[in-house]
């Protein structure tokens, strides 16, 4: 939001400090000038390019009487309105403090991923330990066959997954 305002006054346009806009103030805006704050179009009407707020591309157009946004950028002719919603009672500033929250909070579901994550890499390196210890055993004992396929394919699945597990625990690590 722009950090001033010019209030319209009998006596003629006056820049204001937008935080002291009030509902009922009469607020002129340029185009390419971004509002200052909630209101009702008070001009014939005027093109909008809400896309900080609504992710449209294109200006939309509003006529006199609609409700226009702070934070809407005015991208026609020069207009005119009066104030609804000013500071942080604005649109944009309630979907601010939601963006906020919700950055700050953590779903549930993340956090049993984590667990889940952990306890699966405790068990990947356990299993990847138990396989490194029977290849070394196995070379010490005769006749226990090591290189059998499905020995083979143990050890190859076990040092993949063990590499994956060791990712997941640095990043586990390093996320906490």
């Amino acid at each position: 939001q722009p950090a001033t305002a010019r209030m319209i006054e009998p006596a003629g346009d006056r820049t204001v400090d937008a935080a002291s806009l009030a509902p009922g103030a009469r607020v002129r805006v340029a185009s390419g000038e971004v509002l200052p704050a909630d209101g009702t179009l008070a001009s014939a009407e005027g093109a909008f390019d809400e896309s900080l707020l609504s992710g449209e591309s294109r200006p939309i157009l509003r006529r006199a009487g609609d409700a226009v946004l702070a934070g809407s950028l005015c991208s026609a002719a020069a207009i005119e309105f009066t104030v609804t919603r000013a500071g942080p009672d604005t649109t944009l500033a309630q979907l601010a403090r939601l963006a906020l929250r919700a950055g700050a909070s953590r779903p549930r579901i993340a956090a049993l991923a984590d667990r889940v994550a952990a306890g699966f890499v405790l068990v990947m390196l356990g299993l990847a330990a138990a396989s490194m210890i029977y290849v070394a055993v196995a070379d010490l004992i005769p006749g226990l066959h090591k290189r059998t396929a499905l020995a083979a394919t143990l050890q190859q699945v076990l040092l993949i997954t063990a590499g994956i597990a060791t990712i997941l625990l640095a990043r586990f690590l390093v996320g906490h």
